[in-house]
């Protein structure tokens, strides 16, 4: 029997749940009847209904999530790795889109995340065509997949080909993280490929995610719509 609350993705019941064969009781603070966990014997069926008001009253709860935050509120009331809204991103600040007809292309630019190697646990290779229409950015083309250096660079080809062709455009800014199989495939196609721009960050991930959330929370980045 484990008993705890939620304080990461990788915690203790994360890394049980994954694992499987294990029953889950999970009895937010509030109830969430999205929530990922909902328990189906939950009494509860009304969004926000409390679970011990007399112990928990709403006041006691509201001063509890000012208190600690989003993130710790999230993990120790709601039984949440991470806020239902999202912790740096909130869900409701992502814009939409049905169709690459509603934008137009005034400039475009590709993102290259690489892995060390292909196994079961790596990162995922990420590579993603980006558009710029006048303030508003638009996810226009992502290839994600966890690759060896071959299938990399394959992937980088066709990436490179894919946004060439569909923009009519002979030249555009490539931007390739330097690091793990991102500096191979540097030199590989620094000959070959114009436009390839080393990026080595600075800052940790979460420290470049704050510095995009503007953009994101002014509604000017728009991703597919079901991604």
């Amino acid at each position: 029997v484990v008993i705890m609350q939620r304080l990461h993705e990788a915690d203790l019941p994360g890394h049980l749940l994954e694992k499987g064969g294990w029953t889950h009781l999970c009895l937010p603070a509030e109830y969430e009847p999205s929530h990922p966990f909902v328990w189906p014997d939950d009494p509860r069926t009304e969004p926000g209904e409390l679970l011990f008001p007399r112990r928990m009253p709403e006041d006691y709860l509201r001063q509890k999530q000012t208190d600690m935050g989003s993130y710790g509120y999230a993990g120790q009331f709601q039984q949440r790795p991470s806020p239902a809204e999202g912790g740096i991103f909130k869900r409701d600040w992502w814009q939409r889109y049905r169709s690459p007809d509603e934008y137009q292309a005034h400039k475009i630019a590709l993102s290259v995340d690489c892995t060390f190697k292909e196994t079961d646990g790596t990162d995922y290779v990420v590579l993603q065509c980006w558009v710029c229409d006048n303030a508003d950015r638009y996810l226009d083309g992502q290839i994600r997949a966890r690759l060896s250096f071959t299938q990399t660079c394959a992937a980088f080809e066709a990436m490179v080909e894919w946004a060439a062709e569909r923009h009519e455009l002979a030249g555009f800014p490539i931007y390739v993280e330097d690091k793990a199989n991102g500096s191979a495939v540097i030199d590989t196609f620094r000959r070959t490929v114009q436009g390839i721009i080393p990026v080595t960050p600075k800052e940790s991930k979460e420290a470049r995610a704050h510095a995009v959330t503007p953009q994101v929370e002014a509604g000017n980045v728009w991703v597919p719509k079901g991604k």
